[in-house]
């Protein structure tokens, strides 16, 4: 998942330095020092930049995540442990600093989020969804080059887990980003998605893993050291779809890359037909994955679509008021693409502890290239009934990583500030912004 990084000293030990240890590993840096990020910056200046900003270093300082966990912790009675805080703060619980994430308050920075040493001592994947990583525990920090410069700072090795080239590294994402709760819910499928798509196939020109979206590569030198050789680095700011709710790091270009990544993820048409019949065409062509993915039973997307006569407006759907949740809008023509979680009594829920049953709604992930394959098209459409004497019809996909509805419960039950409200966004896909006019004629755009 993560190549091209070879973990720096502290400031106390010397410096960056190519020249070989010569009095063995016991002139390596502690364990101590190793799992501190802060001490990447000294040789990985950039990288350590990217990542600070990443919401995997955000992951437990997140206040949603900690407000659930708090409600989730008090709802069962402590019964849910360590299963949030395992994949937002791996190595607090590995090291038994906390069991259920209550005390990450009171921990130190390098034990909270997933850090630099987390994903770089992983040598193997146990399972496939919360957290099953497991750490060589040798203080070998992993990468993807197979030819790393000697130092005098840490022991380093060639893994293939972190080689975004091969598609097997993709495990070491999905073992946290494919969660299932206590109940046996699988409630993030994003790796499991992925392996049923066509990118998930060593076929040349289509394969493609995790970091070969999220982590793109380029030359550069894997540490600022004297000598250090040209190598194919990789970005660590690993944007997917959430952001920071609080001042962080980087905040700015989390949010342009996520912006960037949703204006290309789809691909949209409007079909307007004879007699006011409207079509509106989605196809999750450019991720990996199905869209939205991840938490999408927090996340809302949605179409709006709006048609118009004479320059007046004559239907309306997915027409959100600002600071309201898209489920709250009275609108029989919504289409939302929000997963639905349910108890053991079929009854609504909103939080993946609570839920035995799921229904997800998103677009399905591209299983094939082949355009004579009757799967290649994987376009979900949804028809509208417009009058018939619209003569302009605008149509754009909205998506947020986390709606109100959620926030307002959290906020409800004592465990969020409702002051984060106001902080939640809401972004516009620009492959999805389409308009129709009658000089148009009846047809699709694009």
């Amino acid at each position: 998942m993560i190549a091209g990084l070879a973990l720096a000293t502290s400031a106390g030990a010397g410096g960056c330095s190519t020249k070989s240890s010569s009095s063995g590993p016991s002139s390596y840096i502690s364990t101590d020092d190793l799992m501190n990020p802060k001490n990447c910056a000294t040789c990985h200046a950039e990288h350590f930049k990217q990542w600070s900003g990443s919401m995997h270093a955000y992951a437990s300082d997140d206040p949603v995540f900690l407000a659930m966990n708090a409600r989730a912790q008090r709802e069962t009675k402590g019964g849910v442990g360590s299963f949030c805080v395992g994949c937002h703060a791996p190595l607090a619980v590995r090291t038994g600093a906390t069991t259920d994430g209550l005390n990450l308050a009171s921990l130190p920075a390098s034990l909270k989020g997933v850090t630099c040493f987390f994903c770089h001592t992983a040598d193997k994947v146990d399972g496939l969804h919360n957290d099953m990583i497991h750490l060589a525990g040798d203080d070998t920090l992993r990468a993807a080059i197979p030819d790393p410069a000697p130092n005098a700072v840490h022991r380093m090795g060639f893994s293939t887990l972190h080689d975004g080239e091969r598609l097997d590294s993709s495990q070491l994402c999905g073992s946290c980003h494919d969660v299932q709760n206590q109940n046996g819910v699988d409630l993030e499928r994003t790796y499991a998605e992925w392996k049923g798509s066509l990118f998930a196939h060593d076929t040349p020109g289509v394969k493609l893993s995790c970091s070969s979206c999220h982590m793109a590569g380029a030359d550069g030198t894997a540490a600022t050291i004297a000598g250090a050789p040209k190598r194919r680095v990789h970005d660590h700011t690993m944007a997917g779809v959430d952001v920071a709710l609080t001042a962080f790091p980087e905040a700015d270009t989390q949010r342009r890359l996520i912006q960037a990544s949703l204006d290309q993820a789809l691909v949209a048409k409007l079909c307007v037909k004879a007699g006011g019949a409207v079509d509106a065409s989605l196809e999750a062509a450019f991720v990996g994955h199905a869209w939205p993915s991840g938490a999408s039973h927090d996340r809302s997307a949605w179409v709006e679509l709006i048609a118009y006569a004479g320059g007046q407006m004559v239907f309306q759907s997915g027409v959100v008021p600002d600071g309201k949740a898209v489920r709250q809008v009275t609108d029989p023509n919504l289409w939302l693409l929000r997963e639905k979680l349910f108890d053991a009594q079929k009854m609504p829920v909103s939080f993946l502890w609570q839920a035995a049953s799921s229904d997800p709604a998103q677009l399905p992930v591209a299983v094939t290239g082949d355009t004579k394959d009757p799967m290649f098209q994987r376009a979900v459409t949804r028809t509208f009934t417009v009058p018939a004497n619209a003569d302009r019809v605008t149509m754009r996909v909205q998506m947020r990583p986390m709606d109100f509805d959620t926030i307002d419960e959290l906020v409800q039950s004592g465990d969020l500030d409702a002051a984060l409200r106001g902080k939640l966004s809401t972004f516009t896909l620009a492959s999805t912004v389409l308009e129709w006019k009658t000089a148009n004629g009846i047809g699709c755009v694009p």
